[in-house]
This record gives C-alpha cells, structure tokens and sequence, in this order.
C-alpha cells in the first residue's frame, strides 16, 4: 500500500489526523448533541451518588439542566431554517447553561466531593463541557454565517 510505504496511518492525510464527518441529517448526527447527551448520562448518574445527604441547594436544578441542553440543542435544530433568530437565541441559552453547569459541577466538585475518583469524574465532566461549549459557539457562527449568505432561511437550491 502506497500510503504506508510513505510512513502514514490509515486516517493520515498529509500528516495531520484528517477525519471526513458524517453528513448531518438530523439533530442526532450533531456532535454536540451526543456529547451532551452522553454528559447528561453521566451527571444523573454521578451528581445524585456525590451530594447524597450533603444538602446542596441545586442538585435537582443541576441536573435538570444536565438534561435539557441536549434537548435545547435538538429544538435550535429543528427552528434554524423556520425561527433563525429564535435559533440563535436558544444556541447562546445553551451557551449560558453550559457556563451554568461548568460553574455549579465546580463547586459540587471543590466542596463536597471527597473522594479522588469522584473528583476525577467531575473534572472530566467538566472538560467535556468545556469542549463542547466551544464546538457549540462554533456552530452558532456557522449557522449565523449560513444564515447572512442565506436571507430567506433556505438552501439555494430550494423554491416555494
């Protein structure tokens, strides 16, 4: 094979980790939204286990909004071509309760975790918020952009 005789790996591509994505046809093909779904997973099932009986006033509320980012993500989805600007308007909410749960997942970590496992789950969580928040800024740009080049909300190619 050509490709190894050159000293590359399978997904190299002029030396860089080049990985063609998927087309998205749906709000589940989203990046974001799987991250944020598999993140919700994992703070309903950790967040409950590290504040029991520690009496935190937001566990419920951290959790609530654990689970509505992903459906907040699916609802920008479905409105970007019908309600742009209510579109936009929910992708910097999302925003705001990503910072939301990065602040609060903090604290529950630096006051009440006391275990070092349980603060290695917090901090990944956390990372992983952090990571998608920028993916998720990256998206409301391009949808943004998309929507400059694109007054009338629609593809080019599509007539009423």
């Amino acid at each position: 094979m050509r490709i190894k005789k050159l000293g590359f790996e399978k997904n190299m591509f002029r030396k860089t980790r080049f990985i063609k994505k998927k087309p998205v046809r749906g709000f589940r093909d989203l990046e974001i939204y799987q991250k944020t779904q598999e993140s919700a997973a994992q703070v309903v099932r950790l967040v409950p286990e590290i504040l029991k009986d520690k009496n935190y006033p937001t566990e419920k509320k951290v959790i609530e909004m654990a689970l509505d980012i992903p459906a907040q993500i699916a609802r920008a989805h479905s409105q970007r071509y019908e309600d742009r600007p209510g579109a936009m308007r929910r992708m910097e909410e999302i925003l705001q309760r990503c910072d939301w749960m990065i602040v609060h997942l903090e604290q529950a970590r630096d006051i009440f975790a006391s275990d070092e496992k349980d603060k290695t789950a917090l901090t990944e969580i956390i990372r992983r918020y952090g990571t998608v928040r920028v993916k998720i800024r990256n998206l409301h740009k391009a949808w943004k952009r998309w929507g400059e080049e694109n007054p009338s909300g629609f593809p080019g190619n599509y007539s009423r």
